[in-house]
């Protein structure tokens, strides 16, 4: 075992010490090289001539002889230090330029038009940078949270090394590494920052040693710094990119399923690596590495098309205010898949096409990178012939998603179910639980991310999802993270866990299988609650195109009268129909729920204004109070929650769903199914047909449809 330890160890050193051999000696070598760089020039030409001469102008109007110009009514100095005033948290927002993107527009001219005047220029904004990220230092105060303006310092320096003496290139790099360099975990930063790993979006202060580190190898100003950031930064980019690859697991998810960050910031991080593996090696790494080939693919079931807009289901740590995708980096992403993935070609530019039109466009961090993807043709026309077969259900295993549509319109049902997450970056304690959209979101996600304690102790609970809760007395609450800026202040009142789940992995997908009719999918949860209170949640869901639910729960508490609740949250207060029947509406859309199993149910509605968010013991207030309802949101201000009368160990709940408009005045007919073991529910869809789905109450996880035992 030693052995072959210390030959894994060798084979490790021998492969960074051959890597490091073939980096290029010359500049420029981040993004392009003096073998690329003709054909970018080719290609930028041909391709934006008119962004060239936009960029143009921009340049032009920069000052020639830039300084650092302070906007002193957002920040005032306590002290000795600086104090924000809100909104404000970041050092880019208190200046007007930082000269990091300015130098790198500079660069990207003066490598496409070969004019001094373009260099001269940026070297000034990048002098003017270094000495704003030395002020931030020592102000103790982050430049900003993705590092986009240093990473673009760190490409400047690269691409107008050439027309730098050697003693303006020692007076950039070397204060550049040296910021890079206390920045790190351990290297004298001692404020707030993001540092960021391979484990989440790679975007923060660890990162920058890559850029820098590229920057500098070898040209002897300060070789020993630049090579240990260099290996650092490559073995933490390279375990990034085995484990986006092993996440993605040919799915395209990378290391978050929230919106924010798998269609944000998230991506750039993966590129930036294979473009500058390629500018410094000559290698295309993209065969090795292919979490982003079936990047289109995610994007495109993540989408909720509503009015022209894009929308998503609100999973994970999101602020719920409207749900809407943000899409304005997904230009940029879905260009650069192209680049090194041409296969995903014909998906990616259809999604291009539905685009909100502001954001059919390049995102701004980067400004040079319309003008490298030369793999990427922006005149291309759309791939023609028939278009694929809409799927009408996905899996993502490494996020325990399912997810299901009746077809690709706001009129068509959307839903989506969590079922046994192998990981839980940003996620929250809501396996079992689901989502349902028709025209609006009918059961969703309550809660919302914010700064207060609303953040950790209801939206990221068990109690703000659409899942089971069991209860048990003093158990503590599970814990969340605060939000950077975070207005919420450590507190000394105990709160405990209002039934709900203490792990966001630990839940087992049990059955997935999707047909042109129905998809189910079952999950065991029990993993995810305290064994002090859980010795069984499994729930079976079954999706009836087009419209219909039914949802089975198998939950045993460890001792009888540990409260075992079933909860669906709606957007505005149901209305009861009959015994164990409710409606709720949203928008167009109307939701139905049957409560067919247990016999004496308990049906209790929560919500309405001052118990919107109630959970222990407490209603937990979005900052702004109830003044936040009166704009539009999807924060869920109601729910159904349902229990046995009797509170003994074991109950099974047994739902019919209905997703529909609210020109629908009542649902079909649902009725119970009891024979021996089983429980089901039958009725007769509004094409005429007639559905029966059976459930094992007790033993193997099973269930029928219409006679088929899946």
């Amino acid at each position: 075992m030693k052995t072959l330890l210390f030959v894994a160890l060798f084979c490790t050193f021998a492969a960074w010490a051959d890597w490091t051999s073939e980096i290029r000696r010359d500049h420029p070598r981040l993004y392009v090289n003096s073998d690329t760089l003709p054909e970018v020039r080719k290609y930028a030409f041909r391709h934006y001539p008119k962004a060239l001469e936009t960029l143009r102008k921009e340049v032009d109007a920069l000052p020639e002889h830039p300084a650092l110009e302070f906007l002193t009514d957002r920040f005032e100095c306590v002290n000795g230090k600086i104090k924000y005033r809100k909104p404000y948290s970041q050092g880019f927002q208190i200046v007007r330029r930082i000269g990091a993107d300015e130098a790198i527009k500079c660069a990207t001219l003066y490598l496409l038009d070969k004019q001094s005047k373009y260099h001269a220029k940026g070297v000034a904004h990048l002098k003017m940078a270094l000495q704003f990220f030395q002020w931030c230092y020592e102000q103790e105060t982050m430049v900003e949270w993705h590092t986009e303006s240093r990473i673009n310092a760190s490409i400047a320096y690269d691409w107008l090394y050439n027309g730098m003496t050697d003693a303006e290139r020692r007076s950039l790099i070397l204060p550049l590494l040296d910021n890079i360099r206390k920045l790190q975990p351990g290297g004298g930063a001692k404020f707030t920052r993001c540092t960021g790993g391979p484990y989440d979006g790679n975007y923060g202060v660890n990162n920058l040693a890559w850029f820098a580190g590229l920057a500098a190898f070898g040209d002897g100003y300060d070789d020993k710094l630049a090579e240990e950031l260099l290996q650092k930064a490559y073995k933490q980019n390279i375990e990034m990119m085995n484990y986006r690859d092993k996440v993605s697991g040919g799915t395209g998810l990378l290391s978050a399923a929230t919106h924010g960050y798998s269609f944000g910031a998230y991506p750039y991080a993966t590129f930036h690596f294979l473009h500058c593996m390629e500018s410094a090696t000559g290698k295309n790494l993209a065969a090795q590495w292919t979490q982003m080939r079936q990047y289109p693919r995610w994007f495109g079931w993540m989408q909720i098309p509503k009015d022209g807009e894009l929308l998503t289901y609100g999973i994970g740590d999101m602020a719920h205010t409207n749900n809407r995708l943000d899409t304005g980096m997904m230009f940029t992403h879905m260009a650069q898949s192209i680049h090194f993935y041409p296969e995903c070609a014909p998906e990616a530019r259809r999604l291009m096409k539905q685009l909100p039109a502001r954001d059919r466009k390049f995102q701004s961090w980067f400004p040079f990178l319309p003008f490298v993807l030369t793999r990427y043709n922006p005149d291309a026309p759309s791939a023609a012939g028939k278009e694929a077969k809409l799927e009408k259900s996905a899996c993502f295993p490494s996020f325990g998603l399912v997810i299901m549509r009746s077809g690709a319109t706001q009129a068509d049902t959307h839903a989506l179910f969590r079922s046994g997450a192998l990981y839980g970056n940003h996620q929250h304690y809501d396996e079992n639980s689901f989502v349902i959209f028709k025209h609006d979101f009918l059961a969703l996600d309550s809660g919302s991310r914010t700064t207060n304690m609303h953040h950790c102790n209801y939206a990221p609970q068990s109690v703000a999802h659409n899942t089971i809760l069991i209860h048990q007395e003093k158990e503590p609450v599970a814990p969340f993270w605060k939000p950077w800026g975070s207005l919420a202040e450590v507190s000394s009142e105990t709160v405990y866990s209002h039934g709900g789940q203490y792990r966001t992995t630990g839940a087992k997908n049990l059955a997935y299988r999707a047909t042109e009719e129905y998809t189910y999918a079952a999950n065991d949860a029990t993993g995810v609650y305290r064994n002090t209170k859980c010795r069984e949640a499994v729930r079976q869901f079954v999706f009836i195109q087009p419209d219909y639910f039914v949802v089975f729960d198998r939950v045993k508490s460890v001792r009888p009268g540990q409260r075992k609740e079933y909860l669906l949250h709606v957007q505005n207060e149901p209305v009861e129909l009959g015994k164990g029947l409710y409606r709720a509406d949203n928008g167009r859309g109307r939701i139905f729920q049957q409560t067919v199993w247990p016999r004496n149910a308990v049906i209790e509605k929560v919500g309405g204004p001052g118990k919107q968010f109630l959970a222990s013991g407490r209603n937990w207030p979005l900052p702004g109070g109830e003044s936040v309802f009166k704009k539009p949101n999807c924060f869920g201000q109601w729910r159904l929650q349902i229990r046995d009368a009797e509170e003994s160990d074991t109950v099974c709940f047994l739902h019919v769903i209905q997703a529909s408009d609210t020109a629908t005045p009542a649902p079909v007919a649902a009725a119970l199914l009891e024979e021996g073991d089983t429980l089901g529910a039958a009725f007769t869809d509004r094409s005429g047909k007639r559905w029966e789905i059976r459930f094992n109450r007790k033993g193997k996880i099973t269930a029928s449809i219409n006679g088929e035992t899946l």
